[in-house]
């Protein structure tokens, strides 16, 4: 099946779905936290993981309000939106079909991710799409994506309980082209390194 099939029937999939899609629990959490009431570490006990491909764990679609940064770091103003034509329904529509995308495709998990790439997978504009990351996220494009890469990230730790996964090799699985760039990203939604949090995760474990 070609890509443009794929996409087509798979956005076709997610237009009938999507008046009744539900976001997930999510399971990226502040650094403070964290301890060993936390809902996702908790929630982690359900989890079923195959322990052969960590490319095949679902993610947990994002809320407004999921990480620090969504919520203090808001971008300035947005006020370039205050012409535009995409109604309030219209935006609350295609964050579902967004979020719904990301969940089924795992889009975000390509190197190469692009802003007009997605706008033209969800057949909408960049315009449109942008103000509604930006309005509904309170991020950027690229804040967005790799929110999600971390939020994939945290995922596979909290199931690899025996630190089969190298940290360079989650980078790589979740989108990252390197290590250096992951924990920059890591650090900037959790306030640490893949490898404090791992370390962490096995004490409070014990």
């Amino acid at each position: 099946m070609s890509p443009s099939v794929f996409n087509g029937l798979l956005l076709n999939e997610i237009k009938e779905s999507v008046k009744s899609y539900q976001v997930n629990t999510n399971y990226i959490f502040s650094s403070n936290s964290f301890n060993k009431e936390s809902p996702a570490l908790q929630n982690s006990k359900s989890f079923v993981v195959k322990s052969s491909a960590i490319h095949d764990q679902p993610i947990q679609p994002i809320s407004e309000t999921s990480v620090p940064s969504a919520r203090n770091n808001k971008p300035e103003a947005f006020g370039k939106y205050k012409n535009s034509g995409l109604t309030e329904s219209a935006a609350e529509e295609l964050k579902l079909m967004l979020e719904a995308f990301m969940s089924k495709s795992k889009y975000f998990k390509e190197s190469n991710v692009s802003l007009e790439e997605l706008s033209n997978k969800l057949n909408t504009t960049r315009h449109n799409l942008s103000q509604v990351i930006n309005e509904k996220y309170n991020m950027h494009f690229f804040d967005y994506i790799n929110h999600l890469r971390v939020n994939e990230a945290v995922f596979i730790m909290l199931n690899d309980k025996a630190n089969k996964f190298q940290i360079s090799e989650i980078a790589y699985t979740v989108g990252y082209n390197n290590k250096t760039t992951f924990n920059n990203s890591f650090k900037k939604f959790l306030g640490k390194s893949p490898s404090a949090y791992r370390a962490e995760l096995k004490e409070i474990r014990q």
